[in-house]
């Protein structure tokens, strides 16, 4: 049996090893880097923090972080990866992979934050899918390796690469979003009477409260450091009255207060909302209360919440520690000075 292949065959086989290695070399060389330059794009459009991935700016807020310069951090990222791709042909293809990747865990993350939120969730979920399947194709497909160059001159051209991405990211107009950090709304609930027992909460974790039913971002808002969650109604005249104390006591300054100040690393705001048809008095007027830069949550319209705001609980390390109910001083004085 005569096992020699025929010139046309070797051809084919040919033809779509180079066909199949220039398909590789565009993903990882051309797709894979616009896609960065894409969403570096998009970011510098928006021009403010609201252009941060959620879950960095949920990790900012809860750290204390800067996020401005977070998101110059990642447009430099952005840009200098993608250049380098561009620029360094060794090097396209496990740096995009890296992008990729990193893209899709970003997305993915963000996606988490947002569950329940539906207009918010496309983005993110879009993103990890675009991200994702490049991924696979990148992984996949093999492309084309290049001439080689000196090792010193792919480092000189990284070094170059990223250098210009910090001056083009430390140049973009960025602004600090006014609008104060918001958790996805839960979904609602069938109608009827809800009964939060929070004077039972006291010494559980906020995991292991009935609350974590109706708002499971509560967790994670309250995991580290030392938090004032506040149920309030933007009706309640006292729930206004009890804001404004705090505002007055330092409670939402980054400035340690005096003795008589609060000391807590972040003020959460939880609506309760009235019940479907209820009676609103003539004389209860709506406005917002003051509470600036506190993440808010809602509850779940629909049932009746068996609770009367303002209801003060201190979180410390996600274990509850002290719950007030309409007299909120004894929680107060216990932040005061501590």
């Amino acid at each position: 049996m005569d096992h020699r292949q025929s010139p046309r065959a070797g051809l084919e086989r040919t033809s779509r090893a180079v066909s199949g290695s220039m398909l590789g070399t565009v993903l990882a060389r051309v797709i894979a880097p616009a896609a960065l330059f894409a969403i570096a794009a998009y970011q510098w459009r928006i021009g403010s923090t609201d252009a941060l991935p959620v879950w960095i700016a949920n990790l900012a807020r809860n750290r204390g972080a800067d996020p401005v310069v977070l998101l110059r951090i990642l447009l430099a990222l952005e840009l200098g990866l993608a250049t380098i791709i561009l620029l360094v042909g060794r090097w396209a293809r496990p740096l995009a992979t890296v992008a990729l990747a990193a893209v899709t865990f970003s997305a993915v993350a963000s996606a988490s934050a947002l569950l329940g939120d539906w207009p918010r969730l496309v983005w993110p979920l879009v993103t990890a899918l675009v991200a994702g399947g490049l991924l696979a194709l990148v992984r996949l497909v093999p492309a084309r390796v290049p001439p080689a160059v000196s090792g010193a001159w792919r480092v000189i051209v990284a070094v170059v690469a990223m250098v210009g991405g910090i001056g083009v990211a430390s140049r973009v107009p960025l602004v600090r979003s006014s609008a104060p950090p918001r958790v996805a709304r839960t979904p609602s609930v069938p109608s009827g009477a809800v009964e939060l027992d929070v004077e039972s909460w006291i010494g559980q974790p906020v995991s292991a409260t009935a609350v974590k039913t109706h708002l499971p971002a509560l967790t994670a808002l309250t995991l580290e450091g030392r938090s004032l969650v506040v149920f309030y109604n933007p009706r309640c005249g006292r729930c206004h009255e009890l804001f404004e104390d705090l505002a007055a006591r330092g409670a939402f300054d980054d400035a340690v207060p005096g003795s008589d100040g609060v000391r807590v690393d972040r003020v959460i705001a939880v609506e309760v909302p009235n019940a479907e048809g209820a009676f609103e008095a003539a004389g209860d007027e709506l406005s917002d209360i003051v509470c600036p830069g506190c993440p808010r949550l809602v509850l779940p319209k629909g049932p009746i919440w068996m609770i009367t705001p303002p209801i003060a609980v201190v979180v410390q390390d996600g274990v509850v520690t002290c719950v007030a109910k309409g007299e909120v001083d004894d929680c107060l004085a216990a932040l005061a000075g501590s």
